[in-house]
């Protein structure tokens, strides 16, 4: 079996990330309540914080919303996460 190639590996990672983001914005139409998951897949996809370390920091950060999107605080870090594509949730 050949060496993993990372650039690929990342890229694979990234094209996962994408996919599901569009299947969360496709139930978001369908009136369902999107906040916390795109939350934890946009700190994946802007922040390269892993999956499950953002699905934490989600359920700890003091989150402050406001018109074009979220910071969120968690352990004395400052992350920003705009606004899902298509507008608020």
């Amino acid at each position: 079996m050949p060496p993993l190639d990372p650039a690929r590996a990342q890229s694979k990672r990234r094209d996962a990330l994408e996919r599901d983001i569009a299947r969360l914005l496709e139930r978001r139409e369908h009136g369902e309540d999107i906040e916390t998951r795109w939350l934890e897949l946009a700190l994946s996809l802007f922040h390269g914080v892993g999956r499950q370390r953002g699905r934490a920091m989600v359920r700890a950060a003091s989150i402050d919303r406001n018109d074009d999107g979220f910071h969120l605080s968690h352990e004395g870090e400052m992350y920003y996460v705009p606004q899902p594509p298509g507008g608020t949730i």
